[in-house]
């Protein structure tokens, strides 16, 4: 805090600070993670990436098609990019 603020204003601000952080920020936190812990979680899929979901390799290399210039597949992809690092 700026020197210029008095004993007693740096004392009440940082009391205010702390009840701010204690009653506003650690009970968004909480609530956050009460909610990813009993709401979320339990209904989320063990797996990740869209190659985890039904016709998800298609899927996949769709949008490979789509954003891309070239049809090569996801693995021949991951081989062009391991060769040009390689070389």
């Amino acid at each position: 805090m700026p020197n210029s603020f008095s004993a007693q204003d740096k004392a009440r601000l940082k009391k205010l600070y702390r009840d701010a952080i204690a009653n506003d920020v650690c009970y968004s936190y909480k609530t956050l993670r009460d909610f990813l812990k009993n709401e979320h979680l339990p209904k989320a899929r063990a797996s990740s990436g869209i190659n985890a979901i039904i016709n998800g390799k298609a899927i996949y290399n769709s949008y490979i098609d789509y954003h891309t210039s070239s049809h090569l597949t996801a693995n021949d992809l991951h081989r062009l990019g391991l060769d040009e690092n390689n070389n």
